[in-house]
Protein backbone atom coordinates (compact mmCIF):
# COMPACT_ATOMS: atom_id res chain seq x y z
CA UNK A 1 0.00 0.00 0.00
CA UNK A 2 1.35 3.39 -1.12
CA UNK A 3 1.71 6.16 1.67
CA UNK A 4 0.95 9.75 0.69
CA UNK A 5 3.28 12.48 1.22
CA UNK A 6 1.70 12.87 4.33
CA UNK A 7 1.60 9.53 6.02
CA UNK A 8 5.40 9.64 5.09
CA UNK A 9 6.35 12.51 7.11
CA UNK A 10 4.66 10.75 10.54
CA UNK A 11 6.10 6.92 9.48
CA UNK A 12 9.72 6.96 8.43
CA UNK A 13 10.94 4.36 6.12
CA UNK A 14 12.20 2.58 8.85
CA UNK A 15 8.94 2.52 11.36
CA UNK A 16 5.80 0.37 9.94
CA UNK A 17 2.37 2.45 9.70
CA UNK A 18 -0.48 1.02 12.38
CA UNK A 19 -2.04 -1.93 10.88
CA UNK A 20 1.02 -3.41 8.97
CA UNK A 21 4.69 -5.17 9.65
CA UNK A 22 5.09 -6.80 12.30
CA UNK A 23 2.49 -9.42 14.13
CA UNK A 24 1.36 -8.16 17.32
CA UNK A 25 2.68 -10.27 20.74
CA UNK A 26 -0.39 -12.90 21.57
CA UNK A 27 0.08 -12.17 25.49
CA UNK A 28 -2.95 -14.73 25.77
CA UNK A 29 -1.49 -17.34 24.98
CA UNK A 30 1.37 -16.73 26.87
CA UNK A 31 -0.58 -16.57 30.34
CA UNK A 32 -2.22 -19.58 28.98
CA UNK A 33 1.19 -21.45 28.57
CA UNK A 34 2.47 -20.61 31.60
CA UNK A 35 -1.37 -21.62 33.51
CA UNK A 36 -1.00 -25.21 31.83
CA UNK A 37 2.94 -25.40 33.45
CA UNK A 38 1.93 -24.32 36.30
CA UNK A 39 -0.80 -26.80 36.63
CA UNK A 40 1.40 -29.64 35.18
CA UNK A 41 3.90 -29.06 37.80
CA UNK A 42 1.40 -28.91 40.72
CA UNK A 43 -0.30 -32.30 39.27
CA UNK A 44 3.15 -33.67 39.37
CA UNK A 45 4.12 -32.35 43.35
CA UNK A 46 0.34 -33.71 44.17
CA UNK A 47 1.60 -37.19 42.68
CA UNK A 48 5.10 -37.04 44.60
CA UNK A 49 3.25 -36.69 47.76
CA UNK A 50 0.60 -39.57 47.39
CA UNK A 51 3.81 -41.76 45.91
CA UNK A 52 5.58 -41.29 48.49
CA UNK A 53 2.76 -41.63 51.18
CA UNK A 54 2.30 -45.16 50.00
CA UNK A 55 5.97 -45.85 50.56
CA UNK A 56 5.53 -44.85 53.85
CA UNK A 57 2.94 -47.30 54.71
CA UNK A 58 4.78 -50.54 52.89
CA UNK A 59 7.64 -49.67 54.95
CA UNK A 60 5.50 -49.41 57.67
CA UNK A 61 4.02 -53.08 57.34
CA UNK A 62 7.30 -54.64 56.83
CA UNK A 63 8.06 -53.34 60.10
CA UNK A 64 4.78 -54.36 61.85
CA UNK A 65 4.63 -57.76 60.27
CA UNK A 66 6.65 -60.84 60.21
CA UNK A 67 10.50 -59.67 60.50
CA UNK A 68 12.52 -60.20 56.99
CA UNK A 69 15.99 -60.08 56.45
CA UNK A 70 18.60 -61.03 58.77
CA UNK A 71 16.35 -61.91 61.13
CA UNK A 72 15.08 -64.91 59.18
CA UNK A 73 18.70 -66.47 58.71
CA UNK A 74 19.78 -69.45 61.52
CA UNK A 75 21.28 -67.53 64.43
CA UNK A 76 23.72 -69.63 65.04
CA UNK A 77 26.14 -70.73 62.34
CA UNK A 78 27.09 -74.82 62.06
CA UNK A 79 30.44 -75.19 64.13
CA UNK A 80 33.00 -76.67 61.29
CA UNK A 81 34.74 -80.46 61.84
Amino acid sequence: MPLSGDALSLYPATAHPPGEGMARTNYGFAKRQKEIERKKKQEEKRLRRQGKGKEDEEAAEGQSGDPQGPADTPAEKPSEP
